[in-house]
């Protein structure tokens, strides 16, 4: 194939007509003497090349340089048009920046090397409608050296892939495809359309707005992580993550903060995590095998599951509009929303707190601690414990409101008594003889003091 080499240093101007390229036999030759054909450029020791018009019909197979080097326009149709399996990078993988430019490509392109787009475009369509581009672009550095692409204010219509030596910034870049992310990702501001997939031990660091996925579909996923620890960051007030689709991080010990509107439930995976939730959803969180941290505090609709494992889920300062949160087979700690929630030990050595509402929690097997403290559990939000075991080792934890227990069920003006009378547990806890907060309690049993933790 022909090679073409730059004539020339500093900046040049090109049209198709410039007489500025040397071909194989070292002769000056023009742009329009390779129209409708195939050839590799290389820009030698230029910086700059602003063209105007030099790219018709001829379809790039390689561009290189021996430096930092920058495309640029004057107007017009610009568009340099690369082949499949087309690569692009300087040969020290010093900078190569695309700057008010569409760039065209077909199939697969490579860059190698630090790239950064500023104000422009990559698609199979970089003439007209480009929505239904599909090419495959693949970031890398051959010499494993860490790297930095940049995409600002720049879009790219199609899959994307980096390897593990090249971190993406997007600042208002967008990826109008899917996102195979091998290293670090910042977000300033930016989307994924389709699968964001996240691998190796790396950090998703949000510092705007970040939207992931928009296949909405049961197989749709928003966001894949792999078996390595992975990070998702909100940086600052500002920073908000929408998902649309399914979020998997796999194994490893993620640390995930996630806020916005996430469509599709999200699986934590195998592994010590810790999920911070400040979004809505109506789906599920899951934490997956492992002792998981779950702090959520926004609106949840779907169901929260710590899955296996000694978790702690935590949503105290949550909305909850519907479903149910259940803790696993291990020993696990349970804090209801201020709203009403129903809440499931299941096995292992439970300690589960409904919080403020009229809440119904069950243990499941294993001595489970029910803590009850004030305001919890008032005349108009009973709290309902369904399955009390004193054979199991249950405990009912009154500590903070109350210091005695009157097995004959009657008040004596005494601050903080509790009594029994038949499915309700009431407690008077400024010693007026008239009860202050009431928790019913399945039909059949029967308590004694020392089914109490008192103060």
């Amino acid at each position: 194939m022909t090679t073409l080499t730059l004539d020339g240093t500093g900046t040049v101007n090109l049209t198709q007509t410039s007489l500025v390229w040397r071909d194989a036999t070292n002769t000056l030759v023009a742009l329009s003497d390779f129209a409708w054909q195939s050839v590799n450029l290389d820009l030698g020791a230029v910086t700059e090349i602003v063209v105007d018009n030099a790219f018709n019909n001829v379809t790039l197979l390689s561009l290189t340089s021996d430096t930092d080097f920058t495309w640029s326009s004057t107007g017009g149709d610009q568009t340099p048009f690369f082949a499949d399996g087309a690569t692009v990078g300087a040969r020290d993988l010093r900078t190569t920046t695309f700057d008010s430019i569409d760039v065209g490509a077909l199939g697969t392109l490579t860059f190698d090397g630090r790239v950064e787009f500023n104000s422009s475009s990559l698609s199979d369509m970089p003439v007209g409608d480009k929505s239904a581009s599909d090419i495959d672009v693949f970031f890398g550095q051959s010499d494993g050296t860490e790297r930095q692409i940049r995409l600002n204010a720049s879009d790219i219509y199609g899959d994307v892939t980096t390897d593990a030596a090249s971190s993406l910034r997007m600042n208002f870049g967008n990826i109008f495809g899917e996102l195979t992310a091998n290293n670090d990702v910042e977000v300033v501001r930016g989307t994924v359309a389709d699968t964001f997939s996240f691998f190796g031990v790396n950090t998703l660091d949000v510092r705007g707005t970040f939207s992931a996925g928009t296949n909405l579909t049961s197989t749709g996923m928003g966001f894949v992580g792999d078996n390595a620890a992975q990070t998702v960051l909100l940086n600052g007030i500002s920073a908000v993550i929408n998902i649309n689709g399914k979020s998997d991080f796999k194994g490893g010990d993620d640390v995930v903060a996630l806020n916005g509107t996430i469509v599709g439930d999200v699986q934590m995976g195998n592994g010590a995590d810790t999920l911070n939730f400040t979004g809505t959803t109506s789906n599920a969180l899951n934490g997956g095998n492992g002792d998981d941290m779950m702090t959520v505090k926004g609106t949840i609709g779907g169901i929260i599951r710590g899955g296996a494992g000694e978790d702690n889920i935590d949503m105290r300062l949550s909305t909850v509009t519907g479903g149910f949160t259940r803790g696993g087979a291990d020993n696990d700690t349970i804090f209801g929303s201020s709203g009403n929630d129903r809440l499931f030990g299941d096995g292992g050595n439970d300690m589960i707190r409904g919080g403020i509402g009229r809440d119904v929690m069950i243990g499941g097997a294993g001595a489970d601690t029910f803590i009850i403290n004030s305001f919890d559990s008032l005349a108009g939000s009973k709290d309902f414990i369904r399955d009390f075991s004193s054979a199991e080792g249950d405990k009912i934890d009154l500590s903070s409101v109350a210091f005695y227990f009157n097995s004959n069920g009657l008040f004596t003006n005494r601050a903080g008594e509790v009594v029994q009378r038949g499915r309700s547990v009431q407690i008077d806890e400024d010693g007026d003889g008239v009860a202050d907060m009431f928790v019913t309690i399945q039909a059949g049993v029967t308590l004694s003091a020392s089914d109490f933790i008192l103060d």
